[in-house]
């Protein structure tokens, strides 16, 4: 059968599979090589190499875990990533494009290995790649070049906020530079990309696009030279009417999907660039967004929503409005949450309204740190917070930093501290980045703060005693579950679980075997006999995660 020819092709994210497990497979054959030279994925190994699971030599996350431990191999731990939770930027693209006549059909979960499976399925015009789950560049270039062997007649387009970001923090001719290694044949920078993309398309093809003398917020690539775009802003979409038609995308969609109800944050904490990027607050009128519930529910067989609102309970009143319109539907939610922004009855209304759990940006577990991070907070507004959320059973995810500019070993380790008193069923550390488009930018001199991104140092601390802390500090506690930034994308890596049957318990009786072995070099042999990982392998059985008696 030959590949089906269609306008656009929307890559959401690229998965760099190799940095887990590079050896060689089946699936293997006729693949593309690796994204980066094996001494790049050494490096990188070795960076990860606290938060791994080491297995007969190899790198194992927590996807791979579950699936050596159901089947024996690697080969089905794709079942248990994040990203087969339908995403929400690809969607909302693709409903807007639609609107506007255009063809967009989205592919999840996409590696050098699932790429031959595309090209034989599609032979799109042009293929769009979200940047923004990427974190590190060298990963970049090596996908376009993939995605070129693979589609050699399409435009590749990239956009995202790994170029948004690039482009606050580099000089334009650098900023430039960059786009010419990456490769691809067009770049949107803009924290919408609606009506850019749209003008893209109907350029028609790569012939047309390269061609095009006018396209919104695109550097378009011709001759080995990114040309600005005359227009560096595109036309802003109304968030009233940015609300998903889903109904046009139902048979891509899985049981468990991303949406929106606002855009951007409501606060501008210190080491936070979303704001900056996404610019002011702005919520989304709920009648606009009852037509997209409305959309959903037609959808037969999606059965979860999973709120991307960076403050979703902000402000107060008009989360209760939205609480009581999920009443109305019958969807189990999860989404990310500002317990210091919670009161009584907004807890029994996300009760009420199918909220099964939360993620928590704490932060912190210290006064004096919080306050230099601008969360306008406190650890005991913290506290009760999550005390109602406790109250009322929603499970908890906590995320904290370590190394924040006035961080401390003392502050550091009050972290697994916190998470136990609080009784949260897990919790991350992670180390401090230091992005240079965030507003601690500006209080350099105040923290004698110098460096950027994972290398930095302050008054108070290095990256390197940073790093160090982050590692001892995740095994402090003692009931709640440490999640590592690596553990198939944290909260999502739960909400995946959950919603595929695994109850709570089970899901803490998986994470808890996880924690236990990460950073260790272990056998096969070890493993299959250890109590804990049994339990595992029972529970994928019982909930059809894995074949029985195999």
């Amino acid at each position: 059968m030959s590949a089906a020819p269609i306008e656009a092709l929307f890559i959401p994210f690229y998965a760099d599979i190799d940095r887990w497990h590079n050896d060689p497979s089946p699936l293997d054959e006729g693949a593309p090589p690796p994204l980066v030279p094996a001494v790049g994925l050494s490096a990188r190994r070795a960076r990860m190499r606290p938060w791994a699971l080491w297995l007969d030599g190899g790198a194992y996350d927590l996807t791979r875990f579950l699936s050596w431990v159901g089947t024996g191999s690697t080969l089905t731990h794709e079942r248990f990533d994040a990203f087969r939770i339908s995403p929400l930027a690809p969607h909302h693209h693709a409903s807007f494009l639609t609107s506007r006549g255009h063809e967009v059909r989205v592919a999840p979960v996409v590696n050098r290995r699932t790429l031959a499976r595309l090209a034989a399925a599609y032979q799109p015009r042009f293929v769009l790649l979200s940047t923004s789950f990427f974190v590190e560049l060298d990963v970049l270039g090596p996908a376009v070049a993939h995605l070129r062997q693979s589609f050699p007649e399409a435009a590749i387009v990239l956009g995202g906020q790994l170029l948004l970001e690039l482009s606050k923090i580099l000089t334009e001719p650098a900023f430039r530079l960059v786009l010419r290694r990456l490769g691809a044949d067009a770049y949107v920078v803009s924290a919408r990309g609606e009506s850019a993309l749209a003008a893209i398309l109907e350029c028609g093809s790569r012939a047309g696009l390269l061609a095009a003398p006018d396209l919104p917020a695109t550097y378009v690539l011709t001759g080995g030279v990114a040309r600005p775009p005359a227009r560096p802003v595109d036309d802003e979409i109304p968030l009233a009417d940015g609300w998903v038609r889903w109904r046009g995308q139902r048979d891509a969609l899985y049981h468990t999907v991303n949406v929106r109800s606002s855009r951007s944050c409501a606060y501008e904490c210190a080491f936070c660039s979303f704001p900056v990027n996404q610019g002011p607050h702005a919520v989304m009128p709920l009648e606009s967004f009852a037509r997209e519930l409305d959309e959903l529910a037609a959808c037969q067989g999606v059965r979860t929503l999973v709120f991307t609102d960076d403050t979703l309970n902000v402000p107060l009143p008009r989360f209760k409005a939205l609480c009581r319109l999920l009443q109305r539907y019958d969807f189990q939610w999860y989404g990310l949450f500002r317990p210091q922004s919670a009161d009584q009855e907004a807890v029994q209304l996300m009760k009420a309204s199918g909220c099964a759990g939360v993620f928590l940006g704490l932060e912190s577990a210290d006064d004096r740190v919080l306050a230099n991070m601008t969360k306008h907070t406190s650890v005991a507004q913290l506290r009760r917070g999550v005390e109602l959320l406790r109250e009322h059973g929603i499970w908890t995810h906590g995320n904290f930093i370590v190394g924040f500019p006035g961080e401390t070993e003392a502050s550091a380790w009050k972290i697994p501290a916190l998470a136990d008193e609080l009784e949260l069923d897990t919790f991350c550390a992670s180390l401090f980045i230091l992005v240079p488009s965030t507003p601690i930018q500006a209080r350099r001199a105040e923290f004698d703060l110098e460096g950027q991104y994972a290398d930095w140092r302050h008054a108070t601390m290095t990256s390197q005693q940073a790093t160090e802390l982050a590692s001892a500090v995740a095994g402090g506690a003692r009931r709640a579950i440490h999640l590592s930034d690596l553990t198939t994308q944290l909260f999502w890596g739960t909400i995946l679980l959950q919603t595929s049957g695994v109850t709570r318990e089970e899901t803490r009786v998986i994470f808890r075997a996880f924690d236990r072995l990460r950073g260790q070099e272990i056998g096969g042999a070890t493993l299959r006999a250890a109590a804990d990982v049994a339990q595992v392998r029972v529970i994928l059985e019982r909930r059809g995660l894995a074949p029985a008696g195999a």
